[in-house]
């Protein structure tokens, strides 16, 4: 099965990010304004017609990859004007490249198949914890994300755009940490392992 997807601007939704202090703060120091309802829409359609070009190669290439079910019918993509983008309920910002939303959305889709898909996740879970000890909670939590990542986006966009990927993660030093163990293991293997110890 394969999910629909479904863009949504939710305007009370919107405003608890439009009315957090910190976002107030960081708008007023960068002498920039809030998106409007009309930004963000018109946003939305862009981003929803550009990802409608591969979305069901997208969505096939996941779920092939990390040999995970999709279990929901339907995933709502909300977009707000500002927030770092997060998997559940999937939320993305305003104001991001084309190019860069569509990975960003790849990447937390696959945090959604994740939480769907993976019956056995305390397995891997366990695993991560005795062989990267000194590992940050982030860094375990991308392992097999990016893994995952990697392929799809190398299968879907090519080999450019999934190294460009890996490239703007350089200065999040968790997110980089978590990438250098994916590209000195291998996504495969580092896929291959998931498979073994999560039966």
């Amino acid at each position: 099965m394969i999910p629909k997807i479904e863009f949504r601007y939710s305007r009370i939704y919107d405003n608890l990010f439009r009315m957090n202090k910190e976002t107030i703060k960081y708008f007023e120091k960068k002498k920039m304004r809030y998106p409007s309802k009309e930004d963000i829409s018109k946003f939305i359609k862009t981003i929803e017609k550009e990802f409608n070009k591969n979305k069901t190669k997208i969505l096939n290439e996941i779920s092939k990859i990390s040999e995970l079910k999709w279990k929901e019918q339907k995933i709502i993509i909300y977009v707000v004007g500002s927030c770092m983008p997060f998997s559940d309920p999937l939320t993305i910002s305003y104001g991001y490249d084309n190019e860069k939303t569509i990975k960003l959305i790849i990447h937390e889709l696959i945090h959604q198949i994740q939480m769907q898909g993976a019956d056995n996740w305390d397995k891997w879970w366990n695993y991560l914890e005795k062989k990267y000890i000194e590992e940050s909670v982030k860094t375990k939590s991308h392992i097999f994300l990016n893994a995952v990542d990697f392929i799809v986006l190398n299968n879907v966009f090519g080999e450019r755009e999934a190294n460009l990927e890996i490239k703007y993660y350089d200065k999040l030093p968790d997110y980089k940490r978590a990438w250098e163990i994916v590209i000195e293991k291998t996504p495969k293997k580092i896929i291959s392992e998931f498979k073994k110890i999560k039966k």
